[in-house]
């Protein structure tokens, strides 16, 4: 072993394990996810419904999409990118209001 391998040796080395002995990831209906079920869009709403008639954030709405297991980061690529042109588009439906910059709530029921 040559010194520069001795002082930074790979990750794999380190832990003693080689990728091919990793096990596949599970799927959403192995870990219990609902983010299988559900478009981007439908989880946005159903998120700012559970909290209407409060005004959230974008970033609380993804935060909660995920901890309720309704996104699943590992199968989403961009899963923020995802969520603000998902309220985006929906604010342009009017679906949703945007009440200022990256918060959104509801439409008032009239």
């Amino acid at each position: 072993m040559d010194l520069q391998t001795a002082r930074h040796p790979s990750p794999l080395t380190r832990r003693g394990h080689s990728p091919s002995l990793r096990a596949p990831l599970a799927t959403g209906k192995e870990t219990g996810s609902l983010a299988f079920a559900m478009e981007p869009q439908d989880v946005c709403l159903k998120v700012l419904s559970d909290a209407a008639p409060e005004a959230l954030h974008w970033t609380v709405v993804l935060d909660r999409a995920l901890k309720d297991r309704l996104l699943d980061p590992f199968t989403i690529r961009d899963v923020r990118g995802t969520v603000v042109k998902s309220l985006a588009a929906l604010a342009k439906e009017g679906r949703v209001v945007k009440q200022s910059t990256g918060v959104y709530r509801l439409p008032d029921r009239a």
